[in-house]
Formats: structure tokens, C-alpha cells, sequence
């Protein structure tokens, strides 16, 4: 289990050697550890129990009787987060871990005997953000969803949501103060999309936590588009130290990132070009970042 995607390795458990192996139904299908189907990761909650606990429940399906063992990538490298109860007769799972995950997550599936699946699709799971009075900034992990929706559980204390659209290079916003008239509509903020990074202002007296809801499978690599100028962005991608990534970034796309900040809780701290002294952010978790980009290009990984 130690070789895939999450080590850093690019190596991933490949049953079939022909890359990643589609669920079949009934998983009835012949070959290595019988082709076991991978765990599907369904939902992610998390609520507040009480003060300084937290209730954090996947849940999801795979083949019965297999337990689903759920991995997480974060500063103290990858480690298995939870393992559920052998599926039922339906395929369904459910765990809860005692921590909440500390981003995104994969999930392989293993019989009694010790056959393991493939790992699952990446998995983006509910995350806690804890807000304060004022200004907060923080990524939209959550799905595509309507703005009202988003900030349903906020309504009483918030004041404005704010979204700079680095492609078109603008501010959009929405208010639960305002209303809004259908002629207004084209020009505010309607939609949260995964990635966003939300500048959210709060009634001064207000804080408290928020729980964005899980954004779900990642099927594909995340790369984040960047335009010459200043892109408001956050990473989504697998788990890894900030700045050995944008050192990275910066040897195989020389001339592409111009400056980096990220909020460090209460202002923008320049983290990239590197200098003395200045915060070193470590492990990334869904930052919120401001990136100067010198010319066009992808914010992936080499």
C-alpha cells in the first residue's frame, strides 16, 4: 500500500498492469486479487458535538463483506485514516474516524482473505473553517452550488461574499442584505464553483465554524489555469510540502510564477520568491492563494 499516487511516487496498485480498472457489476469479473472492485467514497460530514468535538462520518459502497481502509496525505505523510466495518449485504459502509481529514482523501477496498481493490478516485472531503468576525478567506471545496444555498447556514451574520474571477479579471459579489432584482443578476455572484477562493465579511461580534460540504471524486489531476496578471486560486491536488512544490513548479515552468501569498489566518503573507526570515506555510491543505503569474499557464506539478 505504500506505492501510489499519495507517496509521491506516481506508483499506484494497478491490478489488471493496464492502469486504473473500471467497477464492474456484481464484481464477478477474473484476474488479480479477483479484480475487487475499489470503494466508492459517497458522502463526507462533519458537525459539531460539543466544544472542541466533532462528529466526521464517510460513507459510501463496495463489495460486501470487504472493509473500506480510507488514506489521507497530509505533514506526517500518508497514513491510513480510517477503516470501516465489513459492507453489508447492499455494499453499503459507513465510518467514523475520531480526526477530522486533513484533505483529500482515496480509499481501497480489502476482503477477509487480504485482497486488496485499486484505490478509489481522489475524494474531496467536508472541511471545518473556522471564521471570525470581519474578514475571513478561505478555499470552496464544496460542489458547484448556487451562492444562496452555499451561505444558507450564515444568512444572520454575514454581510458580503466575494470571488475575483481571474479570467475575466473582476470581482463578482452577492449580499443577503441586498436583493436582487433579475437586471442585476448577470453581473453578481450565483454560483460557488470547486476552487473558489471566498473572501467572506462577517458582522464584527460573529465567529464560530462552517463546514463546507464535501466537493466529492476528483476524477482527473487538478490543474489550476493561471492568466498573466493576478489569479485568486487554491490547490487541490494531492498533498505536498508549498514550497518544495513551487520550487518545483518554478524549475519545470521557468518564467510562469512571478510572486505567491497566502493567507496566513489574518493578513497576505508573501511565501514565493523564498526570502529570510519570512513564513513558511509547510504542508498545503486547500490554501487560499494569490498568485502573480508573468505569463499564461497550469499550476501543476512536474
Amino acid at each position: 500500500m505504500g506505492q501510489n499516487q499519495f507517496s509521491g511516487n506516481n506508483l499506484d496498485i494497478d491490478l489488471g498492469a493496464d492502469g486504473p480498472t473500471e467497477n464492474d457489476l456484481h464484481d464477478r469479473d477474473t484476474g488479480p486479487n479477483r479484480l475487487l472492485n475499489h470503494p466508492v467514497l459517497v458522502e463526507h460530514t462533519l458537525r459539531r458535538i460539543s466544544a472542541g468535538n466533532y462528529r466526521s462520518t464517510f460513507s459510501g459502497t463496495a463489495t460486501p463483506g470487504s472493509r473500506v481502509h480510507i488514506f489521507v496525505l497530509d505533514a506526517s505523510g500518508e497514513r491510513q485514516h480510517a477503516r470501516s466495518q465489513p459492507a453489508n449485504s447492499g455494499g453499503k459502509w459507513e465510518v467514523s474516524p475520531a480526526v477530522i481529514p486533513s484533505g483529500a482523501v482515496r480509499a481501497l477496498a480489502v476482503t477477509t482473505a487480504g485482497a486488496t481493490s485499486e484505490f478509489s478516485p481522489a475524494f474531496l472531503p467536508s472541511q471545518r473553517v473556522k471564521l471570525v468576525g470581519g474578514v475571513n478567506w478561505f478555499a470552496w471545496t464544496g460542489p458547484a452550488m448556487g451562492i444562496e444555498e452555499a451561505m444558507s447556514p450564515l444568512l444572520r451574520r454575514l454581510e458580503t461574499v466575494w470571488v475575483w474571477k481571474s479570467a475575466e479579471e473582476r470581482w463578482v459579489g452577492w449580499s443577503p442584505l441586498v436583493s436582487s432584482a433579475p437586471s442585476d443578476r448577470h453581473g453578481g455572484l450565483q454560483t460557488l464553483e470547486t476552487g473558489d477562493v471566498v473572501r467572506m465579511q462577517l458582522s464584527s461580534r460573529a465567529s464560530g465554524d462552517f463546514f463546507v460540504p464535501a466537493g466529492g471524486a476528483i476524477e482527473r489531476p487538478t490543474v489550476v489555469a493561471l492568466k498573466q496578471g493576478f489569479n485568486s486560486v487554491t490547490w487541490l491536488g494531492r498533498g505536498v510540502d508549498s514550497l518544495d512544490a513551487l520550487a518545483e513548479i518554478d524549475a519545470a515552468q521557468s518564467g510562469l510564477i512571478g510572486n505567491v501569498w497566502q493567507w496566513d489566518g489574518d493578513s497576505w503573507a508573501l511565501i514565493w520568491p523564498r526570502l529570510r526570515r519570512a513564513w513558511d506555510p509547510g504542508w498545503w491543505a486547500f490554501p487560499p492563494l494569490w498568485i502573480r503569474a508573468i505569463r499564461d499557464g497550469e499550476l501543476t506539478l512536474p
